[in-house]
């Protein structure tokens, strides 16, 4: 099983997740959601590299000088099963009716179990 993600490496994978293709530091700064520093992202680029999270998917050429492009080893839903296990989607959704305050959240769930539930009879 894998770690647990810090949130600028799972921030760094989101963007992987969500992009189109090999990305370069560069790419990642441009299209993440919140600033980055480059030296962060790079920082976090070698990790997820070392750790195998990453692979190199390519080169490009950004001003001129030769930038390597990431791709992630794995999909944000493989990420988030290894997270769960799996055997503890039970617990986890229990937890989160048990938490949910909102009314019509809790009916919207109510009609997917028993949408399932039919589905599965």
């Amino acid at each position: 099983m894998r770690r647990i993600l810090t949130k600028m490496e799972f921030e760094v994978m989101s963007v992987l997740w969500e992009g189109e293709g090999p990305m370069s530091s560069t790419d990642i700064i441009m299209a993440a959601p919140i600033e980055f520093k480059q030296s962060t992202v790079l920082a976090v680029l070698r990790t997820l590299l070392k750790e195998g999270w990453i692979q190199i998917g390519g080169v490009s050429i950004h001003t001129k000088v030769p930038a390597r492009e990431f791709v992630p080893v794995i999909t944000n839903e493989e990420y988030v099963q290894s997270m769960l296990g799996k055997k503890s989607g039970f617990s986890m959704a229990s937890h989160l009716i048990e938490k949910t305050e909102d009314v019509e959240e809790l009916e919207k769930l109510e009609g997917m179990i028993q949408a399932r539930l039919k589905a599965k009879r």
